[in-house]
């Protein structure tokens, strides 16, 4: 879905992987593009059993885009795979109410 839906470039995938922060960004892009919002945010990350791309367990990357430019924040969380996906929520939205409030 991140290549088919979200348009993130095979390239991209193939280069950096799927659980990067230029991942992260390419998601929230094309989120933004593909709903025309003012801002969007995409997560990309590895919530477990085991690890991704050599990645451990724990590693997020929050992606933001918005009419400025894009931000992204890395993660690297503890817990059960359910832990970790609500902390990564939790982290999202914080880091987009942060994005939003650095506008001008």
């Amino acid at each position: 879905l991140k290549v088919s839906l979200l348009g993130v470039d095979q390239a991209l995938v193939d280069r950096h992987g799927v659980v990067s922060p230029e991942c992260a960004v390419a998601m929230a892009t094309g989120v933004r593009d593909l709903t025309g919002s003012t801002y969007a945010v995409a997560t990309t990350g590895v919530a477990g059993p085991t690890e991704q791309e050599g990645k451990p367990v724990g590693t997020v990357h929050v992606g933001l885009c918005g009419p400025t430019g894009t931000s992204t924040v890395a993660l690297l969380l503890a817990g059960a795979r359910e832990e970790i996906a609500a902390a990564s929520v939790e982290a999202a939205l914080t880091a987009l109410l942060e994005f939003v409030g650095d506008t001008p």
